[in-house]
């Protein structure tokens, strides 16, 4: 049953940490004419922030299903909690197992959102998981969930937006 803890903590969070809504800091105050001038958020932010949340579910359905993990290794920021997920993913590959859960953001709207970092609120279902022993056969079988909430921060570091926390809602 031990072996199967980290797998069991992936499907629970599928992020980095078990904080709740509500439990953030709240956001800085915003600048005053004294002490920092307004700086105009690029357009295309909350859209690469989008496409960055999209990509990361997609990068985490990939790594469970044929154990490649680069897409997601790039996608998550090694400080965050929620790289355990690489971890987890490289070892089952290296026991030839593969974990199939199918993710499907149903909504997805963005929110303090700046030129260098992010939110992205995330609804979505995951399907029944099953991890996949080398010879086929389903070794476990977990329920998905319906409508499950979260929120991501993202910050951007160079032309790569990366996941540095994700907060469970609801």
């Amino acid at each position: 049953m031990r072996r199967y803890a980290g797998l069991v903590a992936l499907l629970a969070l599928t992020g980095c940490a078990q904080e709740r809504a509500g439990s953030l800091p709240p956001p800085p105050p915003p600048p005053t004419s004294a002490t920092a001038a307004p700086t105009a958020t690029p357009p295309r932010a909350g859209s690469e922030v989008e496409v960055a949340a999209r990509a990361y579910y997609a990068a985490l359905e990939r790594a469970g299903r044929d154990g490649d993990v680069a897409a997601l290794r790039a996608l998550v920021d090694p400080a965050c909690e929620c790289f355990q997920q690489v971890a987890t993913m490289e070892g089952y590959r290296r026991a030839h197992r593969r974990l199939t859960t199918r993710y499907s953001v149903e909504g997805l709207s963005t929110h303090d959102v700046t030129a260098t970092a992010g939110w992205a609120t995330v609804t979505l279902t995951y399907g029944a998981s099953e991890l996949v022993g080398a010879d086929g056969r389903v070794v476990s079988t977990y329920p998905g969930k319906t409508k499950v909430g979260r929120d991501l921060l993202f910050r951007k570091e160079g032309t790569t937006w990366r996941l540095v926390r994700l907060v469970l809602l609801g």
